[in-house]
């Protein structure tokens, strides 16, 4: 039987380049094509492909908010596989701010590459899946996708969306034999917050850490400094990698019996069960409220 095809999107670090690695390794099932929105940072991905680049694994350019990339690859794939077994819809950016001092066009730009962007590439490969009656879309949500957070709006907005979707997209697609299943990591030990950061400008400069984020007058700079100090304090403590999150996206392909949505780490299941239960959201908002606590 020849190996699955798999097209990955942001594979130039984290969790994209962690699931690449781990399907490509496994060279008589998976055939990897590890797309990335800009070639000049594949560097890493490449190096530790090893022997395995371009055999295993195939680096390719595929901007999710870029229409013609996502058909290159697409074409690309089909004209020389024949199928699209897998699609990770992984590539996604973050933010961090007050509502009131976030851009518009930062908003539209998260919500264009996590939200819009699984939404494009999945619109791309489904006409092939339901062709051959097969196929597999992850979509990398995250406990933020179920989760509202403070100072997260948009990413969060954006990761809901996406459960939104998936959700509804799911059982039409079974009906093609052809499964969606959501993965929501919790804190994952990657360079996220940083690259969250740089969507930030302050004075005309981008933002390094959470406390160059002006906040609004109605939040004081304490409130807002004592809420990261507080989140980021906590989740040093349960923090995974995301070679771990790449071990449950394995797990989930090689499993016969797919459900809709897979938490990475015992302190996510625990989340998605407090959410489930609390049908009033009131729990969830004092949680949220104790990180203000000095």
């Amino acid at each position: 039987m020849p190996p699955k095809t798999v097209i990955i999107t942001g594979c130039s670090s984290g969790i994209g380049l962690a699931t690449a690695l781990k399907l490509a390794r496994d060279q008589a099932q998976y055939k990897v094509y590890a797309t990335m929105r800009n070639l000049d940072k594949r560097s890493d991905l490449e190096e530790k492909s090893g022997e395995l680049l371009n055999k295993t694994i195939f680096v390719r350019e595929l901007d999710v908010t870029n229409k013609t990339t996502i058909s290159a690859v697409v074409n690309e794939v089909i004209e020389k596989d024949k199928k699209i077994d897998i699609i990770v819809n992984n590539a996604g950016i973050g933010n961090f701010g007050v509502l009131e001092k976030t851009s518009m066009d930062t908003i539209r730009l998260v919500f264009e590459t996590n939200f819009l962007g699984t939404v494009a590439l999945t619109r791309a490969v489904v006409p092939y899946m339901k062709k051959q009656s097969s196929g597999c879309i992850i979509n990398m949500s995250s406990q933020a996708g179920f989760m509202g957070y403070p100072f997260n709006d948009a990413y969060c907005g954006s990761k809901f969306a996406i459960e939104g979707f998936s959700e509804s997209l799911a059982p039409v697609l079974k009906l093609h034999n052809i499964d969606v299943c959501l993965i929501e990591p919790g804190f994952v030990s990657t360079n996220f917050v940083a690259n969250a950061m740089a969507l930030n400008v302050v004075n005309g400069e981008a933002a390094t850490t959470v406390g160059d984020v002006v906040p609004d007058d109605t939040v004081s700079q304490q409130q807002y400094d004592t809420f990261f100090t507080n989140i980021f304090k906590e989740t040093t403590e349960i923090m995974q990698t995301a070679e771990e999150v790449a071990d449950v996206i394995h797990s989930v392909l090689v499993s016969e019996n797919k459900h809709l949505r897979y938490q990475t780490s015992e302190y996510t299941k625990k989340a998605a069960q407090l959410k489930m239960r609390d049908t009033t959201g009131d729990e969830m908002v004092t949680i949220m409220k104790k990180y203000f606590d000095v």
